[in-house]
């Protein structure tokens, strides 16, 4: 309920930011554009970490409303990453590793655990420009890795990186930016997928985070396809 009753002023402040911002533009007003395009950037964080909670706080409640289908596990990957690239200038993301096999599972869901793993990569990367995600396949299971060359993370907060809230601190003891919500949702997307989600990392080199869930036989898949078109 608190959080609902924030995001109503918040969207407020937002409504009346953006009038000020277009009547400045009008007046070619650069420095105190300057001003407003932080205050918005402000604006948009805050909104983003009241989403976040509701989010957590839905699942934790009643779940995610999962929609299922059958869908193509590398084209996920590749549209994710694709999407991800245009948020940033400052790292490249690239793929490595090509799989032709089918999820059946929500497709938006696993693409939120992907985009929540770059996201990651990228914030705990800041002296570094690329992040490596890689896809394969064994064991009947489709396994997915984000690997960044950032601070990496110590042995005793592996432990904890997939607490609700939990959050690392850079070498300075400063605390990054975030409210610890997004490997939390992460984790219980993979697990409804009845898949696992794991880190691997060395402290001062880089981080590796990993999930995996299970494949479709190609022969159902052909199956449901098939079906499909009958209908």
């Amino acid at each position: 309920m608190i959080m609902h009753e924030l995001k109503t002023p918040v969207s407020t402040i937002n409504g009346y930011l953006q009038l000020v911002q277009a009547h400045l533009s009008k007046r070619d007003d650069k420095k105190l554009l300057g001003y407003t395009d932080n205050i918005a950037e402000q604006v948009h964080r805050l909104t983003s970490l009241i989403n976040g909670l509701l989010n957590s706080s839905k699942i934790r409640a009643v779940g995610f409303d999962y929609q299922e289908k059958i869908f193509d596990i590398n084209e996920v990957v590749t549209a994710t990453i694709k999407d991800v690239q245009k948020t940033t200038n400052t790292h490249k993301i690239s793929q490595e590793g090509i799989v032709v096999r089918y999820v059946k599972g929500d497709r938006e869901r696993i693409s939120q655990v992907l985009i929540n793993l770059l996201i990651n990569a990228i914030r705990y990367s800041p002296n570094t420009n690329k992040v490596i995600v890689r896809i394969a396949v064994k064991d009947n299971k489709v396994i997915i890795s984000v690997e960044d060359f950032g601070i990496g993370i110590s042995k005793i907060n592996q432990k904890k990186i997939f607490e609700r809230f939990f959050r690392l601190k850079n070498p300075d003891d400063e605390t990054f930016y975030g409210v610890g919500l997004g490997l939390d949702i992460s984790s219980q997307i993979v697990h409804h997928h009845k898949g696992k989600i794991w880190v691997e990392s060395t402290e001062g080199k880089g981080s590796s985070f990993n999930f995996s869930i299970p494949v479709l036989n190609p022969r159902k898949v052909i199956h449901n396809q098939s079906i499909q078109g009958l209908l």
